[in-house]
């Protein structure tokens, strides 16, 4: 690989990365922010919760998928990447800050309607990475992904 690739194909990994830190962020402390905000009174029930929590963020992206698609073909993939980048952080700090639980779940929803990341790292790998570097290219963004997460 050239080195241009290689600077291409390393950003498009930490990038993408990030994605699957923030899916899994809040997975070793859910059910210690649910008996915190109230929600549950002890450690044995939090998992019903934890799944709203949990699934909120994957219902934004499914509901606004399309729509980041017709976005980044209009204004482009980067700009598209920025902007779900940012929405990680500052879902990221919200969440953070947050002692209610249904505001919880709103800024996972929120960051999860902005969040067009992964899907704008395999579509800048297939179209910045010539033909015949793209198998390893993709595999080195599932790595990645699964070194995160």
């Amino acid at each position: 690989m050239l080195w241009s690739e290689v600077r291409v194909l390393g950003a498009l990994c930490v990038a993408g990365s990030t994605t699957a830190v923030y899916q899994t962020l809040l997975t070793p402390f859910v059910a210690f922010f649910l008996v915190d905000a109230g929600v549950c009174h002890d450690l044995v029930d939090p998992g019903y919760y934890a799944a709203f929590l949990t699934s909120a963020g994957h219902l934004g992206r499914v509901l606004t998928s399309f729509a980041w698609g017709k976005y980044s073909d209009r204004y482009g993939r980067v700009r598209a990447m920025e902007i779900g980048l940012c929405s990680l952080i500052v879902s990221s700090v919200a969440l953070g800050l947050t002692l209610d639980f249904w505001t919880a779940v709103a800024a996972r929803f929120l960051c999860g309607c902005c969040d067009s990341v992964w899907s704008m790292v395999k579509m800048l790998a297939a179209e910045r990475l010539p033909k015949d570097r793209q198998p390893e290219a993709f595999s080195a963004l599932g790595a990645a992904y699964g070194v995160a997460m």
